[in-house]
């Protein structure tokens, strides 16, 4: 399933804008998938365990380290790239909306992670479910994050 826009919490973007945000060539980078009585709040939900109670509890499920983690620099702009996303091949999902990335230490604690970014996955309402099947998410082009000059 191809993703093509992250909403950035605020506590994100200001690291960036700052400086304070670790490279995240050095940082471990996780995808959880929400369900849809997430309400996404970009300036109070701050760390994974803001979050937590909204994540999918399955016998299959478990949150993904993201790999590939690179920078990509192109003139007048910056992206974040990964290699997709993989849940599982097969695996079971009950019903899920929101992609989101969180990012930390590699030694941290999951609930202490940082949040990235979210993406609502049913932007027109409800939900997605995988029964037995293959669960994996792309990044466009661009990939999850780009900051271009004007």
């Amino acid at each position: 399933m191809a993703v093509s826009t992250l909403t950035i919490y605020d506590g994100a973007l200001a690291g960036i804008m700052d400086g304070s945000l670790p490279g995240f060539s050095n940082a471990s980078l996780s995808a959880h998938l929400l369900n849809a009585s997430y309400a996404p709040d970009k300036t109070l939900h701050q760390t994974v365990e803001d979050v937590a109670a909204f994540e999918v509890v399955s016998s299959g499920y478990s949150a993904a380290a993201l790999t590939g983690v690179r920078t990509v620099v192109q003139p007048g702009r910056v992206s974040l790239q990964t290699d997709p996303v993989l849940f599982g091949d097969p695996v079971s999902v009950p019903p899920f909306r929101y992609l989101l990335f969180a990012y930390g230490h590699p030694n941290a604690p999951a609930g202490e992670k940082a949040l990235l970014g979210y993406s609502d996955l049913s932007a027109e309402g409800g939900a997605l479910e995988v029964v037995r099947g293959s669960l994996v998410f792309t990044p466009d082009e661009t990939g999850w994050i780009t900051l271009s000059q004007l």
